[in-house]
């Protein structure tokens, strides 16, 4: 099972944060790819990405949907896989 790839935007050249969070985004899709998870986890993956390239949302509400996803995404790496951020210890 793969994991569902992120829709370009348009509208994501012209807001920089915007631009940025989403490259972001697709940097931790990538690196999630080269890893080996559990088809749960993958489908957990797969609805949140799909939930971003469905949305209609353009601006603030995209950027608060992004960060949102990509937040809940670590969150279940943390938990089931034990995956943490670099510097993470640093700082708790």
């Amino acid at each position: 099972m793969n994991i569902a790839t992120l829709r370009e935007r348009p509208e994501n050249i012209t807001n920089a944060k915007l631009n940025s969070l989403y490259l972001q985004f697709e940097q931790l899709l990538a690196e999630v790819r080269t890893k080996q998870l559990n088809s749960n986890l993958i489908s957990s993956i797969n609805s949140d990405v799909e939930e971003v390239n469905a949305s209609l949302f353009v601006g603030d509400d995209l950027k608060k949907l992004v960060k949102q996803k990509q937040t809940s995404i670590l969150k279940q790496l943390e938990k089931d896989l034990k995956f943490i951020p670099k510097h993470y210890y640093r700082n708790l």
